[in-house]
């Protein structure tokens, strides 16, 4: 159906920062196309989080920019197709294991 287009299109990038003064949050407000942040990872300064994307926007040089903005290093990011058949397996596995 329609809701499985507009699913398939969503991205998801994964990405680890040096953030000594936790700023990177913030960036979730400068950049419109980003639909939600959530931090996966944490070792000292070093912060991995998972940014849904909206639609099919490749926004990794707006968060460049506003990551040197902000004195953010990034250390890596890697860019992820999210489709809703996967998210709904991974839910029922961690529902179940």
């Amino acid at each position: 159906g329609n809701l499985e287009n507009s699913t398939e299109k969503e991205q998801e990038i994964i990405i680890t920062v040096e953030d000594k003064e936790n700023k990177f949050e913030k960036i979730k407000e400068e950049i419109k196309d980003i639909k939600l942040i959530t931090l996966i990872e944490e070792q000292d300064e070093n912060k991995t989080y998972k940014i849904e994307v909206l639609e099919n926007k490749d926004i990794r040089k707006d968060i460049f920019e506003k990551c040197s903005k902000e004195n953010i290093s990034i250390l890596e990011m890697k860019k992820q197709q999210k489709t809703l058949k996967n998210m709904s397996l991974f839910v029922l596995f961690r529902l179940f294991a």
